[in-house]
């Protein structure tokens, strides 16, 4: 173990299109203590420098070129983009307004840096990341830091709270060194991950039986005497079917097949599908959005024919 209390092993990565902007940063730091610094004017060498190492602190710039900042913070923490996704992301915003404040925020990073700022500013900020850094969540579409100041009454943000690695302190004040960082981080993976899978079942089960009651709302009416509720109600259904499908790979596979044999049970019942609408597994996903859409040509077919007799 090093020294404790220096961030002389800490490696930290500085995005910024301006190299003049990055090169006064990076000497805020090293008046800080820092040494290990990496400077990228882009988010391609970003992503690279990030895949390559296991870095502990990111500082982002939201002029950085890129398609979406948010989307690239929550590829870090879901891992699509490097080997920490735990690491400290720091955003640097130069004047930005509230509603681009709110958005950063809500996009998985740890912390804003408003620029310009001065040397007491950066030093707080980054004693705050050591000291008091929050602990994670984990929901359908974020994965980052706690951003509830209260918590819900039933409990439920308690569950989902995840305690991640912070490589910062564990380098500046309990003194390891990278090798034992990485243990950190792997060694969490697998707690991730279970709680992945637990808010992928939620979801799934929420879905299941949104088409269940969807489904029995179909097979209850006469495509007839109800035309208007039958017509909305297999708009509904395909659309619930479309978002299934639109993550259907994470659903576990006792929901993928619960909600195959639910839509299998619409198929038997009046919707002319084909043979491959009968696989219980994914791709009944895919099979029952294209052919609820036939459901509802030929419901269209079946408005033409009733309008042309009442004409």
């Amino acid at each position: 173990m090093h020294t404790h209390n220096n961030y002389r092993f800490v490696r930290l990565v500085i995005g910024d299109p301006d190299g003049t902007f990055r090169g006064a940063l990076q000497d805020s730091l090293f008046h800080c203590g820092f040494r290990d610094i990496i400077q990228v004017r882009n988010t391609t060498i970003l992503g690279d420098v990030l895949n390559q190492e296991s870095i502990d602190l990111v500082m982002i710039d939201l002029q950085l070129p890129s398609d979406d900042i948010t989307v690239l913070v929550q590829k870090i923490r879901r891992g699509i983009i490097g080997q920490n996704p735990y690491c400290l992301i720091v955003a640097l915003a130069t004047n930005p307004t509230a509603e681009k404040l709110k958005q950063i925020s809500r996009s998985g990073v740890d912390d804003i840096l408003v620029r310009p700022h001065t040397m007491g500013a950066l030093i707080a900020h980054i004693n705050r990341l050591v000291h008091d850094r929050k602990p994670f969540v984990m929901t359908d579409t974020y994965f980052g830091p706690n951003l509830r100041t209260v918590l819900r009454a039933d409990g439920s943000d308690e569950t989902n709270l995840l305690g991640v690695p912070n490589t910062l302190r564990a380098k500046f004040i309990d003194g390891v060194n990278s090798a034992q960082a990485m243990t950190m981080i792997t060694d969490t993976h697998s707690k991730v991950k279970d709680a992945r899978g637990k808010v992928q079942q939620r979801r799934g089960d929420k879905e299941l039986s949104a088409v269940s009651d969807a489904i029995q709302t179909v097979l209850t009416l006469d495509g007839g005497n109800d035309h208007g509720v039958y017509v909305e109600a297999i708009a509904r259904l395909e659309q619930i079917t479309s978002q299934i499908h639109q993550h259907h790979v994470d659903l576990p596979k006792t929901t993928r097949n619960d909600l195959a044999l639910n839509l299998i049970q619409l198929i038997r019942t009046g919707i002319d599908m084909e043979d491959s609408g009968y696989h219980a597994d994914v791709p009944i996903l895919q099979v029952a959005a294209l052919h609820l859409a036939h459901a509802r040509q030929a419901i269209k077919t079946s408005n033409s024919k009733i309008s042309a007799k009442t004409g």
